[in-house]
């Protein structure tokens, strides 16, 4: 007797950007992705832009190159082509949001591995999409997680 097996394929949910510093083309990449995502899953409620502190806006920055937007992510905005809300989050104010549901897009921007293992444990980050400032500090969790090289594949 032959045993018929079910294929099934997850939707994968960690990604990383392979770079290092400022990339400009990476938040690009990023924003793609995370349109892309958005796009294939109903239940995305905004997309979260995951600093170490409130100082390190650095890379929202030199990307918008508007303070006031950058205030304005801090309290939450809605960019045209989305159909969601953006929000900048730390470390220290991303709690969980949803009440049970994932339902965030996380950014995470600059963080090293503790931090990222941190947010992989909270239950409002559906997706999570790493662009470090150090290839070499986000690869224990990249390795962990099995995270996606975003400039070499494509779900």
């Amino acid at each position: 007797m032959r045993n018929n097996y079910l294929k099934v394929t997850a939707m994968r949910t960690k990604y990383y950007i392979d770079t290092e510093g400022q990339d400009n083309q990476a938040m690009e990449e990023a924003l793609f992705h995370s349109k892309t995502l958005l796009d294939k899953d109903n239940e995305i409620e905004r997309i979260v832009f995951l600093i170490l502190t409130k100082k390190h806006t650095s890379r929202l920055e030199e990307y918008y190159g508007d303070r006031k937007v950058i205030n304005q992510l801090f309290i939450g905005k809605e960019f045209d082509g989305f159909n969601t809300w953006f929000k900048i989050e730390t470390i220290k104010t991303y709690k969980h949001y949803s009440h049970g549901n994932s339902v965030d897009i996380v950014i995470c921007l600059g963080l090293s591995d503790i931090e990222l293992f941190t947010v992989s444990k909270n239950e409002s980050a559906k997706y999570m999409i790493a662009i470090p400032s150090l290839r070499k500090n986000i690869d224990g969790w990249v390795f962990a997680e099995r995270a996606l090289n975003l400039r070499r594949h494509i779900d």
